[in-house]
């Protein structure tokens, strides 16, 4: 209880910085995604991973295909191990997926992920060449 109270007093008298944290926060929150959506842009744009200094793309991909086709096709080439008991293990479709071996019925979809350096006035210095 005397915790619970020292804790309420605190955000009394300090409830001016804790709302100017709160509003920076959000602030932060927003910016945060007005890059990421403008480097998505950028990227779809130009394909140029690197978008500016501190900001890049990494692209991951996701296999959109037909369940039951890839049953069939597991089925057919059990070899290569990929049916558990009477169903697909996805996983290790997913891994022939993203090899050379890929059948032909599986769409492969680009996924873009924004990666932003913790630190962007270094990273500005660096790609202006002051440090």
């Amino acid at each position: 209880v005397a915790v619970e109270a020292a804790m309420v007093d605190f955000a009394n008298q300090h409830k001016d910085i804790i709302e100017a944290e709160n509003q920076a926060k959000a602030k932060v929150a927003e910016l945060d995604a007005a890059i990421r959506a403008q480097s998505i842009m950028a990227y779809s744009l130009s394909k140029d991973k690197a978008v500016c200094p501190g900001v890049s793309i990494a692209v991951g991909h996701s296999y959109n295909y037909d369940p039951v086709a890839a049953f069939t096709f597991a089925k057919a080439n059990e070899a290569l191990g990929l049916v558990v008991p009477e169903s697909l293990d996805a996983k290790k479709f997913d891994k022939l997926c993203a090899s050379d071996f890929r059948p032909d019925f599986v769409e492969v979809e680009d996924k873009p992920v924004v990666k932003i350096d913790k630190d962007l006035g270094k990273a500005f210095a660096r790609g202006n060449g002051d440090g």
